[in-house]
């Protein structure tokens, strides 16, 4: 008996062994661990490197969107390999572009990196993933030149001055009314505005607002500060004094388009403007001066049935108190001014966004 417990008091103090086999079991996964570390720092590097890349590829390639699909994917593919080390060029690659060419697409297709040190636990592979998308779209403008002619009438006791804006039917809803780029372009006591005509998108119509202080054309002080005026059909204080007030009062066309025909909306329908479409610039005078013009007092407005096409000129007549909201001599003379109609050919610029 004595025997026996001096040998298991002797393995009991002898651990020396049994420390190195726990060692050896434990130091497999702590190595593995650390190791893993290294892996998912290079597979993290080669995914960021990758996206960078293609990201740079999808927006030079979404820029060459008009030549095409093949061109798209050409471009990509050229710039993808251009940026590519030989580590990694071993990664499988997918570039594909929508038949329009206006969205590429590229990303790792099944990419691994073979692990150095997580083999030890069984992970002998890690995904590198990289994905983007890019997406060309047009904005396009259409350009109108100045106003040919600006003939004011200065016997007119109102100021008048003329604008020409923008005008998005779609957005009328919006703070803004969808008018937008608002340009002076002419008044009648002589001003000369230097200015740039606006340039609308495709979905943008070019319209009018006629700015109108009452008896105020020879007093400037009052043209910018006169207070606003409320239209009223009919108002007695009109017809009994159409001389006697300063109030300022504005008209704004808000064109849309029917059938490439200018419709003019007006806040209750004022018949205020007289369009006329001239198919060259000398039919753009009055009948009396061998033009096509119309002219004569407390007559009905008359307004353009076709299309304002290249070539073609717009005739438009302004009368500065609109007929039933006060005294008036419907002459639409007070302003008139001949623009040329807009031209066709719009300036296209590409827009490129990433979107994945």
């Amino acid at each position: 008996m004595t025997t026996l417990l001096q040998h298991l008091r002797d393995f009991r103090r002898d651990t020396g062994g049994t420390i190195a086999i726990l060692f050896a079991f434990s130091a497999v996964p702590v190595f593995g661990i650390s190791g893993g570390a290294v892996d998912y720092v290079r597979a993290t590097r080669d995914s960021s490197q990758l996206q960078a890349i293609f990201d740079a590829a999808a927006m030079a390639a979404a820029r060459q969107a008009q030549l095409g699909k093949a061109a798209v994917e050409l471009t990509a593919t050229n710039h993808v390999r251009a940026h590519l080390d030989s580590r990694l060029s071993s990664y499988p690659i997918s570039i594909t572009a929508t038949a329009d060419g206006t969205t590429i697409e590229i990303k790792t297709n099944g990419a691994t990196m073979q692990t150095s040190f997580l083999g030890i636990v069984g992970i002998n592979s890690l995904n590198v993933v990289a994905r983007t998308k890019a997406i060309s779209t047009y904005i396009e403008t259409i350009t109108q030149n100045k106003p040919v002619t600006a003939q004011l009438d200065p016997e007119a006791g109102d100021y008048n001055r003329m604008y020409v804006y923008c005008y998005d039917d779609s957005r009328r809803n919006q703070t803004d009314r969808g008018r937008s780029q608002m340009t002076a372009i002419a008044d009648n006591a002589g001003t000369t505005y230097n200015f740039t005509m606006p340039s609308c998108k495709a979905n943008e119509t070019f319209s009018y607002r006629l700015y109108n202080v009452r008896n105020a054309r020879t007093q400037p002080w009052l043209w910018d500060t006169a207070s606003p005026g409320t239209l009223i059909a009919n108002n007695p204080a009109d017809w009994a004094n159409p001389w006697g007030n300063n109030a300022s009062y504005n008209y704004y066309s808000d064109t849309r388009l029917s059938g490439g025909v200018p419709v003019h909306q007006f806040a209750n329908n004022v018949p205020i403007l007289e369009t006329v479409i001239c198919q060259n610039l000398n039919q753009c005078k009055p009948k009396s001066q061998g033009g096509i013009l119309p002219s004569g007092p407390n007559r009905t407005p008359q307004q353009a049935d076709q299309a304002c096409s290249p070539g073609k000129y717009i005739y438009f007549g302004w009368e500065d108190r609109p007929p039933g909201y006060g005294w008036t001599d419907s002459d639409y003379d007070d302003i008139r001014v001949v623009v040329e109609c807009p031209s066709t050919t719009t300036t296209r610029k590409t827009v490129v966004r990433l979107i994945e």
